[in-house]
C-alpha cells in the first residue's frame, strides 16, 4: 500500500492533520517540540482509493531531545519510499528559515511533494499563504486542520495523484490479526519490533519513554497479514507522569483492548519484577491471547536460562494459557 508521508518542522500541526484525517485522535497532540518521535500510520480511504497516511517527527527541531537525530534519519529514509510528501508550514507564522531549510532537503523529492499551509483558519488569512511560493514546491494547499477546513479538498489532490486501484476493484482478504507489543520501559519492545519487521522502523534508545504512542506496521506471514503494535513502556500508576506520559501509557491500554493477541515482554537479564506480573494482570482482564517474550536470554549462560524460564512460568501461572518464547 502506498504511503503518504507528513513532514515539516515542529508545531506546525502535522499531528493535529494526521488526527482530522484519520477521524479520531490517535497521534498524541501538546505544544512541547519533539512530542512525536514515532512514525504513527493509519489506512486511509478516500475517493475510492485506499493509501497508508504516516505522521512523522518535527524535522530540524530544537532544543536538547538526544532522539533528534534518531528521529530524522527515521523521516529521511521514509522519503525515499513514501509515494507522495505533505509538506506542512505554519500560516500564522509566515515562512521561516527553518521551513526553507525543510524545504531544502525535500527538494530532490520535489516531484511528489504537496505544501500545505495550515492554521489558515478564515478566508481574509489566505493571502498570507502566497509568500511560501517562495520555497518552490509549487501551489500552497490552505488547510485547517484544527477546524477541518479545506481537508477535503487536500485529500481530493491526494486521491487524484495517486495510483491506487479503486476500493471495488481490490480483492478483500483475510482480516489482519492485531499483535501488541507490551511491557515496562526499557525492556526491548522496539527492538523486538524492527527484528519483527526486518527493518529500523521503531527508534531505539536507552532512555525511558522513548517510544510515546502507540505504533502500528503491516506485517506479512507465511501469507497471512499482521498488524504489529509497539507500545510505550508501562508503569505503575503513582509513577506516571502527567502530560505525555500519561497520554502514553493511555494509548498503550487502548491498543491492548483493541488487539487479538498481547506479546509481554520482559527482561531476562533483570527476571520476573511485579510491574511484569500487574501488566500480566492487564492481559489476564482484557481476556487477550497472549505470549510471554523473554528477551536479552543471550545474557544468561546455559543453566540460568532455564531457571529463568521455569521462573517465569511461575510467575504467570495466572496465564496458564501463555507460552513462553526466549529471544535476543
Amino acid at each position: 500500500m502506498e504511503m503518504v508521508l507528513l513532514v515539516g518542522r515542529p508545531n506546525v500541526g502535522k499531528s493535529s492533520l494526521y488526527n482530522r484525517i484519520a477521524g479520531q485522535r490517535e497521534a498524541i497532540v501538546t505544544h512541547e517540540p519533539g512530542t512525536t518521535r514515532d512514525i504513527l500510520c493509519r489506512e486511509v480511504r478516500w475517493n475510492g482509493r485506499t493509501f497508508r497516511l504516516c505522521d512523522s517527527g518535527g524535522l530540524l527541531a530544537p532544543g536538547s531531545d538526544p532522539l533528534q537525530e534518531e528521529v530524522e534519519g527515521k523521516v529521511h529514509g521514509l522519503l525515499e519510499v513514501a509515494r507522495l510528501i505533505l509538506f506542512l508550514v505554519d500560516g500564522r507564522d509566515g515562512l521561516t528559515p527553518v521551513d526553507e531549510e525543510v524545504a531544502r532537503r525535500l527538494r530532490p523529492h520535489h516531484e511528489k511533494v504537496i505544501l500545505v499551509v495550515n492554521k489558515v483558519d478564515h478566508p481574509s488569512h489566505r493571502a498570507g499563504t502566497f509568500e511560501f511560493y517562495r520555497l518552490g514546491l509549487g501551489d500552497p494547499w490552505p488547510v485547517s486542520a484544527a477546524h477541518g477546513q479545506g481537508v477535503a479538498d487536500l485529500l481530493d489532490e491526494v486521491a487524484a495523484r495517486l495510483q491506487v486501484p479503486t476500493e471495488e476493484s481490490r480483492t478483500p482478504g483475510p482480516e489482519p490479526l492485531r499483535l501488541t507489543l507490551l511491557g515496562r520501559p526499557n525492556v526491548g519492545k522496539s527492538s523486538l519490533a524492527n527484528a519483527l519487521l526486518g527493518e529500523n522502523r521503531q527508534v531505539v534508545s536507552s532512555l525511558p519513554g522513548t517510544t510515546r504512542d502507540a505504533v502500528t506496521w503491516p506485517l506479512e506471514l507465511e501469507g497471512r497479514p499482521f498488524v504489529l503494535v509497539d507500545t510505550a513502556g508501562l508503569r505503575r500508576p503513582g509513577r506516571v507522569e502527567r502530560g505525555i506520559e500519561f497520554f502514553s501509557v493511555r494509548r498503550a491500554e487502548e491498543a491492548l483492548r483493541l488487539s487479538h493477541l498481547a506479546l509481554l515482554v520482559l527482561d531476562g537479564a533483570e527476571g520476573v519484577v511485579a510491574l511484569d506480573q500487574r501488566i500480566g494482570g492487564l492481559i489476564q482482564k482484557a481476556k487477550k491471547g497472549a505470549v510471554l517474550v523473554v528477551n536479552k536470554s543471550d545474557r544468561l549462560p546455559g543453566k540460568e536460562a532455564e531457571e529463568r524460564l521455569r521462573e517465569v512460568k511461575e510467575a504467570f501461572s495466572f496465564l496458564p494459557f501463555a507460552p513462553v518464547v526466549q529471544v535476543s
